[in-house]
């Protein structure tokens, strides 16, 4: 496997934590995007791409992922990721927005990165250039996330309590089928959430990740995650080299064929127990989430790739023939999140829930747990 070719333009490197030769910055950061093997055998290129900066006490961070049937969705993530990154970080330059600013910033971003679109488009069909785009921004007091698609957003607290805190958007009929930037509506579904929370690390990953890195129910796979924010907290300029062997290897291959993208960022100022055994990224396969684990996921995208607008997927598990066994499993898993999306709807605003009308979320989307801190959901106007 080959690591992604999508670049930002000369002089628009993928993260920048601080100036050349300048002060230790508060945040360090590293992501990576790797090819899938199922691009490598059918010779398109890596369609993922991210991009991070930071000002002040203040990370921003962007990725995307483009659709798997669009011919030029790996431009369109990169170009998505571009837009919404200057955005975010020219209000950086003039100083960290305040709480109640952000959520038009957001917006601000979609709305550039929608138009970037457009613009490279040029008249062409925009569907080409389907891709999805999450944003995230860790302030000293507050975490805000806005997607549409299907990445995750998590960060690990001061607490040691590690939370998913924005979970994939879903559309459709299929597990996997979701929206993109470039739909007819797209800026009317963007998700944004405002969490009220500290935190020693933030990270993200696109849907190629999310079947081993994550929990049935979308919470953070500690073996996973733990020692990639350590090994990021100990040596962020060298981790990506690490990552990448780590997206590349076999027993991660052997189970995700689909291009695959993390960011992780932490603060600097960590405990020193934050970074011991940072070299110890997951060496054992029972250290990355296996279909055994989850009997729901979909860990081959070969079966499991996601179409563009308009068209659906249907992952292997829904392809196989029901057993009585799994015809019962699954009937209770849906009586689960039935109970539980009935539980979330009748909260209380002060618990930072409220209907899903409230939130913009779809009938599709999944019900997280509850989250620390208190938490705003918005739609952008």
């Amino acid at each position: 496997m080959t690591s992604c070719s999508c670049r930002p333009p000369p002089g628009r490197p993928h993260g920048r934590t601080h100036p050349p030769d300048g002060p230790m910055p508060p945040w360090r950061a590293a992501g990576v995007s790797v090819r899938g093997t199922a691009h490598e055998r059918n010779g398109t290129p890596c369609q993922d791409d991210r991009a991070w900066d930071s000002g002040g006490d203040v990370f921003v961070m962007a990725l995307a992922d483009g659709a798997g049937s669009a011919s030029k969705s790996h431009d369109g993530a990169r170009q998505a990721v571009i837009s919404a990154i200057k955005v975010l970080a020219n209000a950086l330059r003039r100083g960290p927005p305040s709480a109640s600013k952000w959520k038009r910033l957001m917006c601000r971003a979609f709305y550039s990165a929608r138009s970037a679109l457009e613009d490279l488009a040029d008249g062409a069909p925009l569907r080409d250039y389907a891709t999805t785009l999450t944003c995230a921004a860790a302030c000293p007091d507050h975490l805000v996330i806005a997607q549409i698609g299907d990445a995750i957003v998590g960060a690990s607290l001061p607490s040691k309590e590690m939370r998913t805190y924005m979970q994939p958007q879903r559309t459709g009929e299929y597990a996997n089928q979701t929206c993109f930037l470039t739909d007819e509506s797209a800026l009317d579904r963007v998700r944004i959430e405002h969490h009220e929370i500290s935190v020693n690390a933030v990270f993200a990953a696109t849907d190629g990740l999310l079947s081993i890195s994550t929990h049935r129910h979308g919470e953070p796979y500690r073996p996973f995650w733990e020692p990639i924010i350590r090994r990021v907290a100990h040596d962020a300029d060298t981790a990506p080299g690490d990552l990448t062997s780590l997206l590349q290897s076999e027993r991660i291959c052997a189970r995700v064929d689909d291009d695959k993208t993390l960011v992780v960022a932490t603060r600097a100022d960590l405990p020193d127990d934050v970074s011991a055994g940072a070299n110890s990224l997951p060496q054992e396969p029972t250290d990355v989430r296996g279909p055994d684990q989850d009997d729901t996921a979909c860990s081959q995208s070969d079966s499991a790739e996601r179409d563009g607008p308009g068209e659906s997927t249907v992952c292997a598990s829904e392809r196989e023939p029901w057993t009585a066994f799994s015809m019962i499993g699954r009937l209770f898993h849906a009586l689960w999140r039935a109970t539980t999306a009935a539980f979330v709807r009748s909260a209380s605003p002060s618990q930072g829930h409220g209907t899903d009308s409230d939130h913009g979320v779809g009938p599709g989307d999944p019900s997280p747990p509850p989250r620390s801190g208190q938490t705003e959901r918005h739609k952008c106007p």
